[in-house]
């Protein structure tokens, strides 16, 4: 399992450092850096792993994003495809929960890009990071429950919630910081 990934000078992850728990999902705004960072956690596994692949030409051919990557002792599925859409939101809870299983039963991993509250709300706290970015600054990486006042907030809102209230591109300061407007 991947305990933790930093990215230095990856796309638009300047300096990154995140912790990650055998099921994880990333939630933040579009243009965060989401996909950059699984797209980097892939290619990370892959070249552990030497399973890269050369084309007829003798260029290297990218890696399928929806199979899995296994490296000895290490098993990651990465999806930065919706997995709510088309779903039925009532099934969205099943199917965390079967992600659950697999990720116990089969000793993986699962680290996801989500925009979904109601997968958001099938997750624990820990198992939740906010991504953003500023262009000054590059994205960055909290997990939820180690946002300021996370506690007290999380006892008004739901995980969700919290993603729709304050992790849309504009609002975050106040779950970053701390700080109400």
């Amino acid at each position: 399992m991947i305990d933790a990934f930093h990215a230095e000078n990856y796309g638009c992850l300047r300096h990154v450092h995140a912790t990650l728990t055998p099921l994880h999902a990333f939630i933040g705004p579009n243009d965060s850096g989401k996909s950059t960072l699984l797209h980097g956690m892939r290619t990370v596994v892959q070249f552990a792993g030497s399973s890269f692949k050369r084309g007829e030409r003798g260029n290297w051919l990218p890696f399928d994003h929806f199979l899995p990557v296994r490296v000895p002792g290490t098993s990651l599925t990465s999806s930065a495809t919706p997995q709510e859409n088309g779903l039925h939101p009532a099934r969205i809870a099943e199917v965390v929960r079967l992600l659950r299983s697999i990720v116990k039963e089969k000793g993986t991993q699962v680290v996801m890009a989500t925009h979904s509250p109601l997968v958001v709300n099938e997750l624990d706290p820990d198992e939740v990071s906010v991504v953003t970015r500023k262009p000054d600054e590059g994205t960055k990486v909290k997990r939820i429950k180690d946002t300021p006042d996370f506690e007290e907030r999380f006892k008004i809102y739901a995980l969700g919630e919290l993603w729709i209230a304050y992790a849309n591109g504009l609002d975050e300061a106040p779950l970053l910081s701390g700080t109400e407007p």
